[in-house]
């Protein structure tokens, strides 16, 4: 079932939105990144005065080394080699490794472990694993009275053997960018689709920023990895220590993951809040998601916790990265906040309305005005009333707006001998089913005359129908869009010439003009693009597969990650 069994709109949640990616996905998307970016990290030490390591510039120890490069030494035997391992004892050498960022050379990328594990709840950590393209460490020993010797340790090449892994403890940190300018400034606005870029730089100070990170300041290590042949205790916590802090402090020059670009003020995306929960699935980690928990402006973001629903189950696993999802209720105010003064601009109220009857004369008058026109002092027509004037909102089912409005004004002369009566109204709903939204108006305007005895008309001077379709759907580029088809049924009246009263048939026709010259095909702005700003791991935006109303008519589309190469 899915994201079909969304629900935001249930008291037990309340989100405005809720974009959900999967472990499987992270890991796609983390494999993806170190598949790309490939920063070197040497690091080398060598003994102070009290014979411990300390640490010095790669390039100065291969200076104070007379050229020898301790990671760049021809084979062992070959000549010169044992006086570039010398030179390198002579210039106080202790030991170094060399590490290329990447995936391990070798090694196919299923075999490869997950990079991001995450925990059972959003406040537990989640797992991260170090991996290298290539890790090479060297270090050089010399006993009294012999020659310096190199020993070299390095990480498999595959399929033979296995990576070394560094496994940490992270904490995911959601926080805001400070300051824009230097953002824009930083690798990590190079990793952002390029229409987000352009954005951005045009305006920087309109927008806000919110990034993902892994607390790798605060990293704990919970599995220390074993590098053969290395024994030295110290040694090795140095090898941990400080090849972690360059390899974090290489992929923070990569650039953080952005995880929204929202504008700052005058949108509904305004002052986004955000937490996140977890999805466990223990039953297929793969499927567990990352979820993020969002709240608009001005209203109050729920507690964290995890939904009742899987996201994406088993069946779409290989076909969908995510879900971004959008409460039925903001979906709602978003409409209704279009479609109101359409609405309000239909709402026709009868007047003026006369009629009278003398000896050789007939005289009678029909006309409508908008719901908000403004009488002279005194002037109100008697006998107006509004009948119905009503907006619903039904916080279940398909259907999701209904406007009504009807009135009505009715003229008597001498007693009932002669009378006229007039009726407005004028009805818009709007529901959703699957995949397509559905707007129907239908607005009359109805007049009935009686003269007398011997005279008597009465017409729907306007009775219409218009009933448009928007079909969602993703466009070839990935985005989503909305379809529109539309049909009208008119069951408006024509009017006759009447030989009693010559002029009404122009005064009928005039009502009748002004009334439909009002209605239109409802130019719905389906709010398709609130959910289209969402920015995630890897500065990866998305692509969409499909969109559609949840069980529950929340707006839900799947996702892809589209690299921004």
């Amino acid at each position: 079932m899915g994201a079909s069994q969304s629900f935001l709109s249930s008291p037990d949640y309340g989100y405005d939105y809720v974009v959900a990616v999967t472990q499987d996905s992270i890991n796609a998307t983390a494999l993806a990144f170190l598949h790309s970016k490939q920063p070197m990290v040497n690091i080398c030490y060598v003994y102070d005065d009290d014979s411990n390591p300390t640490q010095i510039d790669y390039q100065t120890l291969i200076a104070n080394a007379k050229g020898a490069d301790p990671f760049n030494l021809p084979d062992p035997g070959s000549p010169g080699f044992q006086t570039l391992v010398e030179n390198l004892y002579n210039a106080g050498f202790m030991f170094g490794f060399h590490a290329a960022m990447g995936l391990p050379d070798g090694f196919a990328v299923p075999s490869l472990p997950d990079v991001v594990t995450l925990g059972p709840t959003a406040a537990d950590p989640v797992q991260y694993r170090l991996l290298c393209k290539n890790f090479l460490l060297v270090e050089v020993k010399k006993a009294p009275g012999r020659a310096a010797v190199l020993g070299s340790y390095a990480q498999p090449k595959g399929p033979e053997g296995a990576p070394w892994v560094f496994t940490y403890v992270v904490k995911l940190v959601d926080k805001p960018v400070a300051d824009n300018a230097a953002f824009i400034a930083s690798a990590a606005f190079g990793n952002l689709p390029v229409p987000t870029q352009a954005k951005l730089t045009g305006a920087p100070n309109d927008f806000t920023i919110r990034q993902l990170l892994f607390d790798f300041a605060n990293a704990a290590c919970s599995d220390r990895p074993q590098i053969s042949g290395v024994k030295n205790p110290k040694l090795l916590e140095l090898l941990y220590e400080d090849f972690s802090i360059k390899y974090f402090a290489e992929m923070a020059g990569a650039g953080a993951a952005v995880v929204a670009v929202t504008p700052a003020s005058g949108d509904p995306l305004s002052s986004l809040q955000t937490e996140f929960s977890i999805n466990h699935n223990a039953a297929d980690p793969k499927l567990a998601t990352l979820n993020y928990l969002c709240a608009t402006a001005g209203h109050a973001l729920p507690v964290s916790k995890p939904f009742s629903w899987e996201w994406v189950d088993a069946a779409e696993a290989n076909s969908f990265d995510g879900v971004c999802a959008m409460n039925r209720h903001l979906f709602v105010n978003s409409l209704q906040s279009h479609l109101g003064s359409y609405v309000d601009s239909n709402k026709w109220l009868p007047d003026p309305i006369y009629v009278e009857v003398g000896l050789v004369t007939y005289g009678a008058l029909f006309g409508i005005v908008p719901r908000n026109h403004t009488w002279p002092p005194g002037k109100t027509p008697p006998g107006l009333a509004i009948d119905v004037e009503t907006l619903t909102a039904p916080p279940t089912g398909e259907l999701l707006l209904h406007w009504q409005f009807g009135a009505h004004q009715e003229y008597d002369y001498l007693s009932g001998t002669s009378w006229n009566l007039g009726r407005t109204s004028f009805d818009l709903s709007v529901s959703c089913s699957g995949n397509v939204l559905t707007v129907t108006q239908h607005a009359v305007v109805y007049c009935k005359l009686v003269m007398v005895t011997f005279f008597r008309r009465e017409w729907n001077l306007v009775d219409l129908t218009i009933t448009d379709t928007f079909t969602l759907a993703v466009d070839h580029s990935g985005a989503l869009v909305a379809q529109r088809s539309s049909t009208q049924t008119d069951n408006s009246a024509s009017i006759s010439h009447e030989s009693l009263v010559p002029d009404l048939k122009d005064r009928f026709e005039r009502a009748q003009a002004a009334a439909k010259g009002s209605l239109q095909a409802a130019m719905v702005d389906v709010p398709l693009s609130l959910i289209d700003n969402v920015i995630f791991p890897g500065g990866k935006g998305f692509l969409f597969k499909d969109v559609r109303f949840s069980d529950h008519q929340d707006l839900i589309a799947h996702v892809t990650y589209a690299d921004p190469s």
